[in-house]
């Protein structure tokens, strides 16, 4: 089983996106919880579809404060966000030919790469630029 645990080098000392993020952890890790084996598909698709939706809301949020502090490298954040949405995208359509375990490997990789990556290398750039104003 997989756990993602928030860590302290995941913050970006912005409380308001912090929060989101752990969200973001939470459901992920909700995938990975033990369930009856019956209903463990069932589960992992309405919680990767609730990833899905936080995802989209979070980055909505996310670009709208980029905008309100004029970070200059908003549309190329921006394109990052519509990128990691358009993987999850690819990884809900692929879930109906796939088995449990696949859809996990696959939901564990994503949120590896695309969430907890994102948040270590891209949004910490929008947090030391604001830093460095200061």
């Amino acid at each position: 089983m997989k756990d993602f645990k928030w860590k302290v080098e995941y913050s970006t000392g912005n409380e308001a996106i912090d929060t989101q993020h752990k969200k973001l952890f939470t459901t992920a890790n909700s995938t990975f919880s033990v369930v009856e084996p019956s209903k463990k598909l069932d589960k992992i698709k309405k919680t990767i579809l609730l990833l899905s939706q936080y995802t989209g809301t979070h980055f909505s949020d996310e670009e709208q404060y980029m905008t309100s502090i004029k970070y200059p490298k908003l549309e190329e954040h921006r394109k990052i966000h519509t990128h990691i949405v358009s993987q999850l995208s690819l990884l809900i359509k692929k879930i109906p030919t796939m088995k449990i375990g696949e859809i996990e490997r696959e939901l564990a990789y994503f949120v590896q790469q695309w969430i907890i990556n994102h948040i270590k290398e891209e949004d910490k750039k929008i947090f030391a630029w604001l830093n460095s104003k200061a």
